[in-house]
C-alpha cells in the first residue's frame, strides 16, 4: 500500500518536477550590472492557435517545445499567433527591478510569474489603459516583486500578440539602469525630433518669402513622416494622454499614407513631373488615388488589410519616385539628384527594415532606429534639394532680367526692382538654412559625445551606487543641455529670419561664466583639463545674454578640443582699458597656432577647422558664429597665439549701464 501510494504521488507531482527541472537560463541583476538584454537569456515558444493559457504550456508537452531563443531581439514579421517567452531573473541589486518591453506596437502583452506561492498576472499592451505600466514611457514596463528570503531567481512568462510586426526587445534593469535603456533606445529620436522641427520652421518661413507650392508639399511630408515616425513607430504618443494614444494606436498606420501623399505631390510639383515625365507622373497620381483607398480601409477598422496594403506601396512608391528622378535628371533638371539620393536612402532603410523583421538578417537593437535615421537623412536631403531650386531660380531671374531690359526699358525696371526683392528674400532664406543646419551639426556633437561617453561609464560594471547616482545627474545636466542648445539655435534661426536685433541687458559675467564652465566640465573630464573661471567681482556688460552665452560656449568647446589631456582652459573678465568696457577672454595652454593658422580663422569670408588634440573633428561654423554674435553687440574678436604656446581669445563689450 505505502509503494502504490508513492506511485500515485509521483504521478500526479510529475509535471510539476519536470517543469521546475528544466535548465532555464537566470538574468543576473546586481548592483554593477544594472541593465540586461534579456532575450538572449530566455526560451521562447510559438502558438499558433493563440488559445493556450499558463497552465497548458507549463504542461511537458508543451514546455519541451520551449526553445532557446539565442537572439538579442525576437523578430517574426506578421504573426498570426501568439509568442510565449519564459525566463528566470535574480535580483542582487537591493532595489527595483523591471521587465521592459521597448516597442511600442504590441497589442496585448501578459506577464505571469508565481511570488510567495500565488500566481501574478500583470497586463498591458497598446490596446490597454496606460496606467497598467510601471511608469509613462514608451514601450511597456512591468514592475517585478522583491526577491523573497530563499533567494531563488524569479521564474516568469510572458505571452505577446500583436497585430502589427512581432518585435521583441526585452530589457532586465534596475531603478539604477532605467535611464541608460531609454537613452539607448530613444537618444537619436530626441536628434530626430529636434532636426524635424528645425526643417518645418525653416521651410515655413521659407514658404512665406518665395509663395510656392512644393515647400507647403514638403512641410505636409515632414510633419506627417515625424509624426508616424515618433508618435506611431517610436511609441512617444504615450506622453499625450490616455485618448490621443488610443487613436494613434488604431489609426496611425494612416501616417504613412499621408505622409507618401504629401511625398507624391511634393515629387510632381518639384520635378515638373507633367512637364518631363507626364506618363509616370499619371501613374504617380493613381499611386495618390490607392493612398486614399489605403486610408478609408485603415479608418473603417481594417487596420491589417491596411497595414498590408502600405508594405506594397511603401516599396512601390519610392521606387517609382526614383525612376521619376532619373529621368528628370536625364533631362538635364540637376535638383533631381538629390531627390535621387535621398529617396533612394529611405528606399534602402525601409528594405533593410523589412528584411530584419522577416528574419533575413539579425534585428539588433540600432535596427528599431533605422527608420529614424533613414528618414532623417531622407528629408534633410529634400531639404537641400529646395536651396538648389533657388539657385536655379536665381538663373532664371537673371535671364528674365535680361530680356525685358532688350524689349522694353520702363518696363524691365519695375519688374527688376520686384524680382530682385524676391531674390534677396530667397538669398536671405537659404543663408539661414546653410547656416542653421551647420549648427546642429556643430552644436549638438559635443552633448551628445559627452552622453555616450557617460553611458559608457554607467554601463561598465564597475560602478558604486553614488558613483552610478552621480553619472546619472551628469546625465541629466546633457540632457537638458541638448534641450536647451535646441531651443537656443531655434531662438536664432527665427531672429534671422525677422532679423531681429540682439535684446541686451545687464548680465552679471560671473554667474555666467561658472554656468558656462559647468556645461563644458564633462568634456574636460574625459580629456583630465583643468577649468578655471578669473572674474573680477561685480563686473558686468550690457549684451544679449543668449548670444553671449553661445559665444563663450564654443570659445571653451575649442579651448578644449585643442589642450592636450592634463593641460588648463581659463574663462575670466575684467575692466578694460577703453573706458566703459570690460573684456572677456577664453585662455588654454593647448598646441597654439601659427599667424598663417589665426588669419585663416579669422577671415570672415571662410570656414577653417582642424582636429583636436583627441582628433576631435569640426566645421568651422563656432568661430564664425561667435565672430557675428560678438560684432553684433558692439565687439570684435581677436586672438593672440604662438605654436605649441596655447591660445588667448579675447573681445571686450559695453559695461552694464
Amino acid at each position: 500500500m505505502p509503494i502504490k501510494t508513492a506511485l500515485l504521488c509521483f504521478a500526479l507531482f510529475f509535471p510539476f518536477a519536470v517543469i521546475q527541472a528544466r535548465d532555464v537560463q537566470v538574468i543576473q541583476l546586481t548592483q554593477q550590472q544594472n541593465n540586461v538584454l534579456g532575450m538572449p537569456f530566455t526560451e521562447s515558444f510559438i502558438d499558433y492557435s493563440g488559445q493556450l493559457k499558463l497552465e497548458s504550456v507549463r504542461e511537458p508537452f508543451y514546455a519541451d517545445k520551449f526553445v532557446r531563443t539565442g537572439e538579442k531581439i525576437l523578430s517574426y514579421g506578421f504573426l498570426n499567433g501568439v509568442v510565449w517567452i519564459h525566463g528566470a531573473v535574480a535580483n542582487t541589486s537591493g532595489s527595483n527591478a523591471y521587465l521592459l518591453l521597448e516597442y511600442s506596437n504590441i497589442d496585448t502583452v501578459d506577464l505571469f510569474y508565481y511570488h510567495k506561492g500565488r500566481l501574478h498576472t500583470v497586463e498591458a499592451g497598446s490596446h490597454r489603459p496606460l496606467e497598467r505600466n510601471a511608469f509613462p514611457a514608451a514601450g511597456y514596463s512591468f514592475l517585478l516583486p522583491a526577491p523573497d528570503s530563499s533567494g531563488k531567481p524569479l521564474e516568469f512568462w510572458l505571452r505577446v500578440r500583436s497585430g502589427n510586426s512581432v518585435i521583441i526587445p526585452l530589457t532586465a534593469v534596475t531603478a539604477e539602469g532605467l535611464w541608460g535603456s531609454y537613452v539607448r533606445m530613444y537618444g537619436a529620436e530626441l536628434i530626430y525630433g529636434g532636426i524635424i522641427l528645425a526643417l518645418f520652421f525653416y521651410n515655413l518661413s521659407l514658404y512665406r518669402w518665395v509663395k510656392e507650392r512644393s515647400y507647403l508639399y514638403y512641410i505636409g511630408y515632414l510633419s506627417a513622416l515625424g509624426a508616424y515616425v515618433l508618435l506611431y513607430l517610436r511609441g512617444l504618443r504615450v506622453f499625450m494622454g490616455q485618448g490621443v494614444a488610443d487613436f494613434i494606436c488604431q489609426y496611425g498606420v494612416s501616417l504613412v499614407a499621408i505622409a507618401y501623399m504629401f511625398g507624391i505631390s511634393f515629387a510632381i510639383s518639384f520635378l515638373k513631373g507633367k512637364i518631363y515625365a507626364p506618363k509616370l507622373t499619371k501613374v504617380l497620381q493613381v499611386i495618390n488615388w490607392f493612398m486614399c483607398i489605403t486610408l478609408i480601409t485603415c479608418f473603417t477598422g481594417h487596420r491589417a488589410a491596411a497595414i498590408h496594403q502600405e508594405e506594397i506601396l511603401s516599396l512601390v512608391t519610392p521606387i517609382l519616385i526614383i525612376i521619376l528622378s532619373i529621368s528628370v535628371y536625364q533631362k538635364k533638371y540637376k535638383p533631381a539628384f538629390y531627390f535621387l539620393l535621398a529617396w533612394s536612402i529611405l528606399l534602402l532603410v525601409i528594405v533593410f527594415f523589412a528584411a530584419s523583421v522577416l528574419g533575413l538578417f539579425k534585428v539588433q537593437t540600432w535596427t528599431l532606429q533605422a527608420i529614424s535615421i533613414g528618414s532623417g537623412v531622407e528629408v534633410i536631403l529634400l531639404s537641400f534639394t529646395l536651396g538648389f531650386r533657388y539657385l536655379l531660380l536665381k538663373r532664371e531671374t537673371i535671364h528674365l532680367i535680361t530680356q525685358h531690359n532688350v524689349l522694353l526699358e520702363q518696363q524691365v525696371k519695375e519688374r527688376t526692382s520686384e524680382l530682385q526683392d524676391a531674390m534677396e528674400r530667397l538669398s536671405a532664406g537659404n543663408a539661414v538654412k546653410n547656416q542653421l543646419l551647420g549648427i546642429v551639426s556643430h552644436d549638438f556633437k559635443t552633448p551628445v559625445s559627452n552622453l555616450r561617453w557617460l553611458m559608457e561609464q554607467a554601463q561598465s560594471g564597475n560602478n558604486s551606487t553614488e558613483r552610478l547616482g552621480k553619472l546619472q545627474k551628469e546625465i541629466d545636466t546633457e540632457l537638458n543641455r541638448i534641450a536647451f542648445t535646441m531651443d537656443n539655435i531655434l531662438h536664432w534661426s527665427l531672429t534671422q529670419m525677422d532679423k531681429i536685433e540682439p535684446k541686451a541687458e545687464s548680465i552679471d559675467l560671473k554667474q555666467l561664466v561658472q554656468e558656462v564652465l559647468n556645461d563644458n566640465r564633462v568634456a574636460a573630464k574625459k580629456k583630465n583639463i583643468v577649468l578655471t573661471a578669473t572674474v573680477v567681482e561685480g563686473v558686468c556688460v550690457h549684451a544679449d545674454i543668449g548670444q553671449l552665452r553661445l559665444v563663450l560656449l564654443n570659445l571653451l568647446h575649442n579651448a578644449i578640443k585643442f589642450t592636450h589631456a592634463g593641460g588648463e582652459v581659463t574663462a575670466g573678465a575684467a575692466w578694460s582699458l577703453d573706458s566703459g568696457r570690460v573684456e572677456l577672454y577664453v585662455a588654454d595652454t593647448g598646441v597654439g597656432m601659427t599667424q598663417e593658422d589665426v588669419n585663416r580663422l579669422m577671415d570672415a569670408g571662410s570656414f577653417y577647422s582642424r582636429q583636436g588634440t583627441s582628433h576631435e573633428k569640426g566645421t568651422g561654423m563656432g568661430i564664425k558664429l561667435c565672430k557675428e554674435f560678438i560684432e553684433a553687440n558692439g565687439g570684435i574678436l581677436k586672438v593672440k597665439s604662438e605654436l605649441n604656446e596655447g591660445a588667448y581669445f579675447y573681445f571686450s563689450l559695453p559695461v552694464c549701464k
